[in-house]
């Protein structure tokens, strides 16, 4: 037997990226319970996008120094609002603005000459039947305008939510009817699809074709 010790095992960094995520859902609790102000939770997310920022850079191969300069930088421009602007609110708009403003451009991507439209990749992707019926074919360019509607708009409503959702309450409400609309489109188009169309694929499917996130990284043509 070698006398060498074996390596140590590293310690997970999913752990590490977790625990801003337990800190944020803790405030996000704890303010609607009415024990902390709006700010906590907010600070709490900067924390965690410049920790994410912090892992990112990490892995594209920069060092640490860089890693923490990009972080601190993004801390910073994230912050600084929070102080001069008392009506702003981040959380939950913070996030749902520029992932609705990706999905938004993601579907109106398909739709450009030379493109295929990314709903009938995640279809073609669950394979439970050639998506070959023109109609259909249709259906889904048609749906994939009105998603990227929808994720605009929703982007619009957060960002204005975001700048003025204190004192101006209709704001979140109409973001909520409106991600409440979505919802239900969902479950609903997929009925439709079955019904009009003969398609096998539930909400269900979909929903675990769109888990992969290569579907949404590959180049949509």
């Amino acid at each position: 037997m070698s006398g060498a010790r074996s390596p140590r095992p590293a310690a997970p960094r999913s752990a590490t990226g977790l625990a801003p995520l337990a800190l944020l859902a803790a405030a996000v609790g704890l303010h609607a319970a009415g024990a902390v102000s709006q700010r906590t939770p907010d600070y709490i997310l900067v924390c965690a996008l410049a920790c994410s920022v912090f892992g990112l850079a990490g892995r594209t191969g920069a060092g640490r120094a860089v890693a923490a300069l990009a972080a601190g930088a993004v801390a910073a421009l994230l912050a600084g609002p929070l102080l001069w602007q008392p009506s702003l609110a981040y959380m939950p708009y913070l996030a749902i603005v520029p992932a609705n403003l990706a999905l938004a451009w993601i579907f109106l991507r398909g739709l450009l000459p030379g493109h295929r439209p990314v709903l009938l990749r995640i279809v073609e992707a669950t394979g439970l039947a050639p998506a070959d019926n023109p109609g259909f074919v249709r259906f889904v360019a048609r749906q994939c305008l009105l998603w990227s509607a929808l994720a605009f708009a929703t982007a619009t409503l957060a960002l204005a939510s975001m700048i003025q959702g204190p004192s101006q309450p209709w704001l979140p409400a109409a973001l909520a009817v409106l991600i409440v609309v979505q919802i239900v489109w969902f479950a609903a188009s997929h009925h439709y699809a079955s019904r009009r169309f003969g398609r096998p694929e539930t909400w269900r499917d979909t929903l675990r074709t769109m888990a992969r996130p290569a579907l949404w990284l590959k180049p949509a043509t």
